[in-house]
């Protein structure tokens, strides 16, 4: 079984490309986005589904062994076919997908043809929680703006005040003496900062503003503190996504 491939680009066919590797062409099914990027000569490295019929074996390529997982999840879902699951990487591409399941957003789902309110519904249903592990695991593309380890915790003492320090949370000053109290399991300082950051790397990945990102992640941390639960980064990630889908 075809795992990976590493040649140069010939040409392209229809929906497929045609890849020299070592004086072997391989014919493999991309979305239209990568192939259009290409051109004759141009190095090209795919990770590989291939998938067996009884009259056909099919490559499917793709540029990240992440977005591969993310195909591997699609087709787990009952009714999608792995040309249908290539359309919607190609069309929304992986992370745009995995943002629309877990905020249930149906209308970009079935914005890709061949995706009906059926199908989006499976996918919602299916693998709201694979989507949500996948784009914790999104490899990071890094973001201008970095959350400091100081800033963390001065938000966090602000939201241990309570009561009559609201006007300075909402200046983010934190109150005199205020402390965070510890959960087991609970990161703090730089722990913390580093789950901030993760989170706005992966919402910055999505298309999000950083203001709007760190906005959302001060709010869903607080959330969790309140409600006691330890802060983890696919809840961050998963709750900022529903505040924002929300407006804040």
């Amino acid at each position: 079984m075809i795992g990976y491939l590493s040649g140069k680009f010939l040409a392209a066919e229809d929906s497929s490309i045609l890849v020299d590797v070592a004086g072997v062409g391989y014919s493999v099914l991309v979305a239209q986005k990568v192939a259009l990027g290409l051109a004759p000569g141009m190095p090209v490295e795919l990770y590989i589904h291939t998938n067996l019929r009884e009259n056909a074996l099919e490559l499917f390529g793709f540029q990240s062994s992440w977005e591969k997982r993310v195909f591997h999840a699609l087709v787990s879902v009952s009714g999608v076919g792995p040309k249908t699951a290539l359309a919607v990487i190609g069309g929304l591409d992986a992370e745009t997908v995995l943002s629309a399941i877990v905020r249930e957003d149906r209308a970009t789902l079935t914005s890709v043809p061949g995706v009906g309110k059926k199908t989006a519904e499976l996918l919602i249903i299916q693998i709201a929680e694979k989507a949500r592990k996948l784009l914790a695991e999104r490899p990071s593309r890094g973001t201008v703006a970095a959350v400091p380890a100081a800033a963390v915790a001065a938000h966090l003492a602000a939201e241990a005040s309570g009561g009559s320090s609201k006007k300075k949370r909402a200046a983010g000053v934190p109150a005199q003496g205020a402390s965070a109290s510890a959960k087991p399991g609970q990161p703090t300082g730089l722990e913390l900062a580093d789950l901030w950051n993760e989170a706005l790397a992966a919402l910055a990945n999505l298309g999000y503003r950083d203001t709007d990102a760190i906005a959302a992640i001060k709010i869903a941390s607080g959330k969790m503190a309140e409600a006691g639960e330890v802060t983890s980064l696919e809840k961050l990630i998963m709750t900022s996504l529903q505040l924002m889908s929300r407006g804040l």
